[in-house]
């Protein structure tokens, strides 16, 4: 089982190594390829891959991965998150709502519940995803 460990804990660091020389597509790769032999991956083995998918705007990928992490991890926040935004880059808001308040309905055990503070950012996708627009507002400012 130690070898297990040090495999995957050598995987990750090599694509965090990988990434940060600008390498992306291969510490993906180098992800993926860790996460299929990984017999028993934790949160952190989807959320890895799931980010720099993400970063990569490779929405498809990003959101299989998480998707597999949620289902082993379904009250995972990261993973809720990263999902959630995943769906949301892809402009996929009625995949990326349901995610996102879930997440919020979580709240935390520590702190009062998410579901109180005010987001306007969430009414304003919702409101766009009910009026079956299915864009997202920019939070980009126009000239």
């Amino acid at each position: 089982m130690a070898g297990l460990f040090t495999s995957r804990w050598a995987r990750r660091r090599a694509a965090a190594d990988d990434w940060a020389a600008g390498a992306g597509e291969a510490a993906l790769d180098r992800c993926l390829q860790a996460l299929d032999t990984d017999p028993a991956p934790n949160p952190d083995g989807f959320i890895q891959p799931g980010f720099y998918a993400f970063q990569l705007e490779r929405f498809d990928i990003a959101t299989a991965v998480l998707e597999c992490g949620r289902d082993k991890f379904p009250t995972h926040p990261m993973i809720l998150l990263s999902l959630g935004c995943s769906y949301s880059r892809w402009r996929k808001p009625a995949r990326a709502i349901p995610l996102l308040e879930r997440l919020l309905a979580l709240g935390s055990s520590t702190h009062r519940p998410m579901t109180r503070l005010p987001c306007p950012a969430r009414q304003s996708a919702t409101r766009s995803a009910r009026a079956g627009s299915g864009q997202w507002y920019s939070t980009q400012k126009t000239r």
